[in-house]
């Protein structure tokens, strides 16, 4: 833990002097392209849906090296191009720097200079959320506009269409519609009962304790807090699910991909072409002609909590999917659903 505050606090250090830093002179607003946005609960697939998109070459996207340049977009991009476009890295002694993207991570972190970055010291410059949840929770500022200006400057210096995990505003879709031109977010959903069976085991190995809340915390969150920890992890599934399809449901059609993480294992490449038609929707041409294709990916969807506990997930998501008003009266909560 020594060590990690240690590289907190030296890249806190590094981004204080990227305060004020200019933006790309005469850049527009926002985004003029489409900017592709990846939105789901926790341990769903978002990322390994992040990966493939990124590796398929059409899309800029924030790395680990942007990631820690947070304090400017604009130089964040500026610095990886330098290092990475053949336009303007000169010679052959950075030519090592692997940039082809892995499918490979660890609860949403990749390892590599130049693998994709959920850039979330980013976000929380302009969205002081802690873990995703309401913006109404919080009383800080929010700086949409900012954010908006700062992919801009990205976009301009990449060139590609932007793509990011917006996990972190999963509960607030419309400020960031409002704030993008041309957003397409990629709603990715896990089938309900391993989506929490992975979140019992992220609270396991990253938190000491399955007893332990991690990540997303939807409005349910106040009363689901003191229930049963199988009742705790289907609830934030289906709660943080429902509140994303209540969003999407009232933004154009255009501006939304829906992919199940089973069915997009199994066909990895109709999600990219689902993608590249909507982009079509949205104005922008994309050719993916001599992309790279992938047959199918390894789905993680197999038990391995005990079977009690497995079978416990099992009855809880049941009972929320054909009546969610018994599971809150389970629960203790009230109110109506």
């Amino acid at each position: 833990m020594r060590g990690y505050a240690l590289i907190e606090d030296s890249t806190l250090q590094l981004n204080e002097f990227l305060t004020g830093f200019p933006h790309t002179a005469g850049e527009p607003e926002g985004p003029r392209q489409p900017v592709v946005l990846i939105v789901g609960v926790a341990r769903s697939g978002t990322s390994v849906v992040y990966q493939y998109l990124a590796s398929s070459g059409l899309f800029s996207f924030p790395t680990n090296l942007m990631a820690r340049f947070y304090g400017s977009a604009h130089f964040a991009a500026r610095v990886q191009r330098q290092f990475t476009d053949p336009s303007t890295r000169g010679s052959d002694e950075l030519s090592t720097l692997e940039q082809s993207v892995s499918l490979q991570s660890e609860y949403g972190k990749t390892r590599g200079l130049l693998q994709p970055s959920e850039f979330w010291y980013f976000w929380r410059r302009f969205f002081p959320l802690d873990v995703p949840r309401p913006i109404s929770e919080i009383s800080g500022p929010v700086n949409p506009t900012g954010f908006a200006a700062e992919l801009a400057d990205m976009e301009q210096v990449l060139g590609k269409p932007l793509l990011m995990k917006s996990m972190l505003l999963c509960f607030d879709l419309g400020i960031l519609d409002q704030a993008i031109e041309k957003p397409l977010f990629v709603f990715v959903e896990r089938d309900l009962v391993f989506n929490a069976q992975s979140l019992l085991i992220a609270r396991q190995r990253l938190l000491g304790s399955m007893a332990q809340w991690y990540s997303t915390r939807p409005p349910e969150y106040a009363w689901l807090k003191d229930a049963g920890i199988a009742e705790q992890v289907v609830g934030q599934v289906h709660f943080t699910n429902t509140a994303i399809r209540r969003q999407l449901a009232r933004l154009n059609p255009a501006s939304c991909v829906h992919v199940r993480y089973e069915d997009f294992c199994r066909q990895p490449d109709a999600l990219l072409d689902e993608v590249r038609r909507q982009m079509g929707q949205l104005g922008f041409t994309m050719d993916t002609d001599g992309t790279s294709r992938a047959d199918s990916l390894n789905c993680t969807n197999q038990p391995v909590l005990t079977p009690e506990l497995f079978d416990a997930l099992e009855a809880r998501s049941r009972e929320i999917s054909n009546d969610p008003q018994k599971f809150m009266e389970r629960c203790g909560a009230g109110g109506q659903v």
